[in-house]
Order: C-alpha cells, then structure tokens, then sequence
C-alpha cells in the first residue's frame, strides 16, 4: 500500500465555532502594548498566530522592531489557556469517527498542518480530546508562513515515523492551506468548513474537495484515489 501522510489544519477543519483565539489575541495585544484592537474586518483564516498578531500591530502604528516575539506570544497563549475554556467551540461534524477509522488504516500516518503556535493547537485539540491522534506536526511556531509550516512538518514526519511518505495531503479549509500544498507539490483535500465555499476551494487549486467530513466514506475514498506526490 502506498505510504501516506496526512497533514490536518485545526481551525474550521476539526473545530469550529469558537472565538478563543481572536480574544486571546486582543488580550495579548493589550497586556504587550495597552492597545485597544478592534479585530471587526479582519480575518484569521488561514494565517498563523504570529503574522495575526504581527499584522493586528502593524494596523495600529506599531514598529516590528518593538515587538518582543517571544513575550507577545507566552501572552497569547496565557489569555488563550483562559478564552477557550469559556469557548472551546464544538469538534465539526464526523472528524472523531474519521480520526479513529483512519489511525487504523496501514502505512497511513497523522501530522499536523496548523498555523497555530505548537502549544496553542495543543490546548485547543486536547479540549476536545484530538490530541492523541497527532503525535507530530508543523505549526505556526516553526514557521510564520503556512508553506513553510507544512514543509516543516513533512519533514518531522518523516523523521519521527521514519518513514519516506509516496503520498502526503493538506487537509485544510482556507485559500492558503490549498496554496501551502501546491508550494510543496503535494495533494490537498478542501473543506467547506470554514469561510470559505467549495467553489472559492477549488479555484484555489485543491486536489479535491469536500462540503465536510462527516462522510469518512467518501473521504477515504477520495484519499485512495489520489495518486502519488507529484514532485
């Protein structure tokens, strides 16, 4: 069988309905620089935690050079530990049944594709208990730019599993998880999930697309028709 590798966004892919982040992000930017953020017209989709923050502080006069990343970000994830318990969002239709039948499936193997800092998408899955499907994967803490964090991924993949993978896909439900899966010449399945509808999902390029995961059939048939990686 061919040896695959499936890389998972979090955020309108595997859950969905919450404002955590966008309230962290607030939060963060008000204890860092005593700035009122009003996030109404701006959209998170797709991006990572770092360039939001970074773009949310460009937007109100703020110079780069006056950015302590490494604060920023543990406040971001101090105020997001808080938000989420109070908006954990919900785990979208059919992703654990999907999760569980596809651990099991021979030389198929589990990765994160995310842009949310490591620690956060570790906070945001283990509410709902997701975490034990992913031991390993590219987030926005290796990497500001979502190709990027995607090739990373692959590449902790294939050391933490030792495996050389003849097929790996983006699971995702942006533009750019499609974009990131292109830059690096690999599959990617689009989901209606987010902002986005299926025909915006397709003009970006996705391999395939779905209205959602809830029929693991009809994923896992899609996943078996994809031929192996491109580059």
């Amino acid at each position: 069988m061919i040896k695959t590798l499936l890389l998972f966004d979090i955020d309108g892919t595997l859950i969905g309905g919450s404002q955590a982040g966008q309230a962290a992000y607030v939060k963060a930017i008000k204890s860092c620089f005593n700035l009122e953020i009003d996030l109404q017209g701006y959209s998170t989709a797709g991006k990572t935690d770092i360039l939001i923050l970074y773009d949310l502080l460009e937007a109100n006069g703020v110079d780069e050079r006056k950015i302590d990343k490494e604060k920023l970000s543990d406040s971001y994830l101090k105020h997001l530990e808080e938000t989420v318990l109070h908006d954990p969002g919900i785990v979208l239709p059919g992703v654990k049944r999907l999760l569980h039948e596809l651990v099991r499936v021979d030389n198929l193997f589990l990765a994160l594709g995310t842009g949310n800092l490591e620690k956060a998408a570790r906070i945001k899955l283990g509410l709902h208990s997701l975490n034990r499907y992913f031991q390993i994967g590219g987030f926005g803490s290796d990497a500001p730019e979502r190709a990027d964090l995607i090739a990373k991924g692959i590449s902790k993949a294939v050391e933490h599993f030792g495996i050389k993978y003849q097929r790996i896909i983006v699971v995702g439900d942006t533009p750019f998880d499609v974009e990131a899966a292109r830059y690096n010449g690999i599959h990617s399945i689009a989901v209606g999930t987010g902002p986005y509808d299926l025909e915006t999902l397709r003009n970006a390029g996705a391999t395939q697309v779905l209205p959602e995961l809830a029929d693991s059939g009809a994923f896992l048939k899609i996943l078996f028709s994809l031929p192996t990686n491109r580059t």
